[in-house]
């Protein structure tokens, strides 16, 4: 379970605790300052997850650096290596032909590296990215669930202090009835 995670649900056990308000089905009371503490830890938990992101998208500028260093390589080796054929006089148009062989296949290799490179940094940027939208929709589903389970409850407490209530006005109104009658009695006689 990620910090977030953790945080997260230290708050809906907090919402979980608090009392609902007087008058109210849909609000509660609660103290500013824990629900502040943990807002501010939820923000100090989301940088370490932004950390790991960029940690992330780092190694993908170590891979397009090293690929580059590669092709550099390459093209200086097959550089140097035309250089050498096209001295030796009697192989020189052999020469040719095998460097621009080299150097296009150093080419093509190199270009290769790079979009291999590419396509990783680009999908590990994705996944971040889509890492980050799943925290996100977590904690929005976590708030809006708490959200309605205290509106429910909030609803069933009314609902009973109706019923309560009712049942109240019902016994006085026996009360009453039989008052009257017992003061008829006592009239008569």
């Amino acid at each position: 379970m990620s910090r977030i995670e953790q945080v997260i649900s230290e708050i809906e056990d907090y919402i979980e605790e608090c009392r609902p308000s007087a008058f109210s089905a849909s609000k509660i009371i609660v103290q500013k300052e824990e629900l502040e503490e943990k807002l501010s830890e939820l923000r100090m938990a989301i940088p370490e997850e932004l950390d790991q992101s960029k940690k992330i998208l780092s190694n993908q500028n170590a891979i397009m650096l090293d690929a580059q260093a590669r092709y550099n390589t390459m093209v200086n080796e097959a550089s140097k290596k035309t250089e050498q054929l096209v001295n030796q006089s009697e192989i020189v148009q052999k020469a040719t032909a095998t460097a621009n062989e080299i150097l296009q296949s150093a080419r093509a290799q190199a270009q290769s590296i790079v979009d291999a490179a590419q396509a990783e940094a680009n999908g590990i940027r994705l996944s971040s990215i889509q890492y980050t939208d799943e925290l996100l929709l977590n904690v929005q589903n976590i708030i809006g669930n708490a959200s309605r389970e205290a509106d429910a409850r909030n609803q069933a407490l009314q609902l009973a202090f109706r019923q309560s209530f009712d049942q109240i006005a019902a016994n006085r109104q026996q009360l009453a009835a039989s008052n009257e009658a017992a003061q008829a009695v006592e009239q008569q006689q």
